[in-house]
């Protein structure tokens, strides 16, 4: 009789064990899952708001190198059609700020002068800027800021 209840011992530690590690490894799964899923939002709203900032940058070259602030603003103006710009700004050849952007809701505003280019991200935005390049000649900066709602949606959509 004592072998008897041995194995089931052994038999339901066995279960137990079983069952401990297939809830874990679900648990690491569904972790994996979602972190994959929000790093490649992330990737795509960093290249969603490069292109973006390439179109305006070459949509406002004219303006730029006549140093039209009325063309500048009107073309800035232009991304208020995507709502996660929360502010953008183009600049002249020497750094100087030409015209800007600031979405009515937000209090960012753009740089005074033109900073270095490049991508910057942080838990809440994105930041990125481009040179205007006009026959290969840099004739001014763009920069473009935008939030990160798009992508806070679409992570709790994924967990629900």
């Amino acid at each position: 009789m004592k072998i008897s209840s041995k194995r089931n011992s052994i038999s339901t530690k066995l279960l137990l064990l079983i069952t401990a590690i297939t809830a874990t490894a679900l648990l690491l799964s569904g972790v994996a899952t979602i972190y994959s899923g929000r790093t490649l939002l992330m990737e795509r709203l960093l290249k969603d708001t490069a292109v973006l900032a390439e179109l305006t940058s070459m949509n406002s070259s004219a303006a730029i190198m006549f140093e039209e602030k009325r063309g500048a603003k009107q073309m800035l103006e232009n991304l208020r059609s995507e709502p996660s710009i929360m502010t953008a700004a183009l600049y002249k050849a020497d750094g100087e700020l030409l015209s800007h952007y600031i979405r009515k809701d937000t209090k960012q505003i753009p740089p005074h002068y033109l900073p270095e280019f490049g991508t910057t991200h942080t838990d809440f935005s994105i930041q990125i800027v481009k040179p205007v390049i006009v026959g290969g000649e840099t004739i001014g900066g763009i920069y473009i800021e935008s939030d990160l709602i798009r992508l806070t949606e679409l992570t709790s959509l994924s967990k629900n």
